[in-house]
């Protein structure tokens, strides 16, 4: 693992990570210090490891659920740990918008407004205005069309490459509102301290 540090203003963090145990351990750092109402927004290509973060999460709130993929049903929550954790894949939804609201990751957060949100009814039916007042942690997949409201969240960019027969991934995680810039520092902190 290498963590390249929270960069001055306190909005970004990255981390580069070489197993998908080490993803799953960022996860249950994430977990053991996250609060209510907590906000990720997990983007990323297939199998880039957001269901592994997200069961490293799971552990660290002491859910200790293995957290299978909600791609065929949006969403499933898990109340046994010390705070709810809503999980969400929008990635059937994704594959239904416009080609062109494919997210800029260079340039996130400034080109969040350029995509077409989901609607209202359909997000509803998921459950997903009923997890943001659930006091809980609510971690999305394929977030896309479900942000451009959101004024505070942590943002969590994961890109994938093999260099030398080795899987690298580099994380880049960007804290939207001052709740998310306290949250990244206890997360960094939590991380440095396994």
């Amino acid at each position: 693992m290498a963590d390249q540090g929270i960069d001055d203003s306190g909005l970004s963090w990255i981390v580069s990570i070489t197993s998908a145990a080490e993803t799953y351990q960022l996860g249950e750092a994430f977990g053991r210090v996250a609060e209510k109402n907590s906000l990720l927004l997990l983007f990323g290509s297939l199998g880039a490891g957001k269901t592994t973060l997200t069961s490293g999460i799971a552990h660290g709130l002491g859910a200790g659920e293995s957290v299978p993929s909600p791609s065929y049903v949006y969403a499933f929550v898990y109340d046994k740990g010390r705070l709810p954790l809503w999980h969400f894949d929008f990635y059937r939804l994704y594959q239904e918008l416009p080609e062109d609201v494919t997210p800029n990751l260079a340039n996130w957060p400034s080109s969040r407004h350029a995509w077409r949100e989901l609607e209202p009814e359909l997000l509803d039916s998921v459950g997903w205005y009923e997890a943001l007042e659930d006091d809980a942690v609510v971690v999305a997949e394929w977030p896309q069309g479900v942000v451009n409201d959101l004024s505070d969240a942590l943002v969590v960019v994961m890109q994938s490459s093999m260099t030398d027969d080795v899987e690298k991934r580099i994380l880049q995680i960007f804290a939207v509102g001052t709740k998310s810039q306290f949250l990244l520092a206890n997360w960094r902190k939590q991380w440095q301290s396994l």
